[in-house]
């Protein structure tokens, strides 16, 4: 009898803790969180992107999660993402539109992370580039690589701004920013 409570009590705090990782990763409310290092005006402008990003991916909201932003600045590049820690580390100051793009870029690779069905857009994103068979993480310069492109293309899309010449990488195809779009309404 007691052995088997115990197994009811085991099985129970497996069970509890099975939904606690659910909820961590996948299938919680998408969720920013600022870190103290954010200044307040730096925080608004996040906050501002955070719901241009997450109303542009209804079709991807129970997969994107909690990602933490913060503020660095001695960082090298404009920004990068850790996927090990969900965190988005911006470089400051900067002006607005860089901010704005530079958030909406990281966000898009924390998706490639988070959003198991990411995978499956890479394919026909890449079709559209004329790039079929390119490895996505891989290129001889950042304008070459696959994930940066869909980075960009994300950016293009959240801010409204389809067309655009982005720097190093030139004009993206709309049909890769298309595919896009498809992933991200799910239409």
């Amino acid at each position: 009898m007691r052995s088997r409570l115990l197994l009811v009590i085991a099985a129970g705090g497996i069970a509890l803790l099975g939904i606690g990782v659910m909820t961590l990763g996948s299938g919680s409310q998408p969720k920013l969180v600022i870190d103290a290092s954010v200044a307040p005006d730096f925080a608004q402008v996040a906050e501002e992107d955070w719901v241009l990003f997450v109303t542009a991916f209804p079709a991807q909201q129970e997969c994107i999660g909690q990602v933490t932003l913060i503020a660095d600045y001695d960082l090298d590049d404009l920004a990068k993402y850790d996927p090990s820690t969900r965190t988005m580390a911006v470089r400051v100051p900067a002006p607005e539109v860089l901010l704005d793009r530079a958030l909406i870029h990281e966000l898009a690779h924390h998706l490639e992370f988070v959003c198991p069905s990411q995978v499956d857009v890479r394919k026909p994103f890449l079709a559209a580039l004329s790039r079929s068979g390119d490895e996505w993480f891989a290129g001889q310069e950042w304008s070459r690589i696959p994930s940066e492109i869909f980075a960009e293309g994300v950016v293009e899309y959240v801010l409204n701004e389809r067309g655009r010449v982005h720097v190093d990488i030139g004009l993206i195809e709309q049909s890769a920013v298309d595919v896009i779009v498809e992933w991200a309404t799910g239409g």
